[in-house]
């Protein structure tokens, strides 16, 4: 083992005396565990208010539902801080990790997220189904998908040209 100096282990003796571990936490399928207690009065982490000039009337999810955890719930959100948070910073963090939420395939709320580039000129559309990753280079050409299976390993990942009228 290492040797730690003076301050290693002051910086780690300061942190054990003022901050507790966090314990586990275990999720199953269809099973709902909320954060908090829902006694009165509560109390905002995030606005530092409390009843009854706000209210906590709403499920605030812990974590975007866009990860795909939807069954973690918190008591210490209030509904102004959960709208503010829904509808501005995690559907931006979505948006923003959603290239990488598909290609890895995590499930959101109902799917595996498709990503697209509409528009008028080249447009482009990636979606995951159980017959694998379609790859569509014209979102309207119906003849420029391309399928890749999925397997085993993601580097015997195997590109089929197909088109519609193949399938």
């Amino acid at each position: 083992m290492t040797d730690l100096d003076a301050a290693a282990i002051a910086a780690a003796d300061y942190y054990d005396k003022n901050y507790a571990g966090a314990e586990p936490i275990f999720l199953e399928p269809g099973k709902k565990l909320t954060l908090g207690s829902a006694e009165h009065p509560q109390y905002c982490r995030f606005c530092r208010r409390d009843e009854p000039v706000v209210t906590f009337k709403d499920e605030a999810h812990a974590l975007p539902g866009a990860f795909g955890i939807i069954g973690l719930f918190s008591n210490y959100e209030c509904d102004t801080c959960n709208h503010l948070f829904g509808e501005g910073i995690e559907n931006h963090l979505g948006n923003w990790t959603k290239p990488m939420r598909t290609l890895s395939r995590i499930k959101g709320r109902s799917r595996v997220p498709t990503i697209k580039k509409p528009g008028p000129d080249k447009g482009w559309r990636v979606e995951y189904s159980d017959t694998g990753f379609q790859l569509k280079e014209y979102e309207d050409d119906p003849f420029s998908w391309w399928t890749m299976l999925p397997s085993s390993s993601a580097s015997n990942s195997t590109v089929t040209p197909t088109s519609r009228s193949q399938r």
